[in-house]
């Protein structure tokens, strides 16, 4: 099985209900991430929980490979993480890549949250 594709939902001032996706064992990953994705973890596996976020293979500073973002999540907990700068996160297929030492009862949603114009003047 290969990793399969986050919907995304947006996160805006009007709000918006979680919708947690079950991790898949194989990984995910967020199709176009533009820079403003963040991760919604949340661990429910009896156990901690190991999530990988890998940076793009061919971002290297002075010839040396970047290490991926690990976040260790304790059971009954859940993290946000992000932003991904897509030019040092996104792969040759313009994809976010998300592993997980465990996938079991381990849910993952990614949210864009688009940024507030600021149309107005305070004064």
């Amino acid at each position: 099985m290969a990793a399969t594709a986050l919907t995304v939902q947006t996160l805006s001032s009007a709000g918006a209900a979680e919708a947690h996706v079950a991790a898949n064992a194989d990984g995910n990953y967020v199709q176009d991430n533009d820079g403003n994705i963040y991760l919604d973890l949340s661990n429910h596996n009896g156990s901690t929980v190991v999530v990988t976020v890998h940076y793009n293979t061919s971002m290297k500073v002075d010839g040396v490979q970047i290490p991926n973002v690990t976040i260790s999540i304790p059971d009954g907990v859940s993290y946000w993480s992000g932003p991904y700068p897509p030019n040092a996160f996104n792969d040759e297929n313009n994809r976010l890549q998300i592993t997980y030492s465990d996938a079991t009862n381990f849910s993952c949603l990614p949210m864009r949250v688009v940024p507030f114009p600021l149309k107005y003047k305070v004064s």
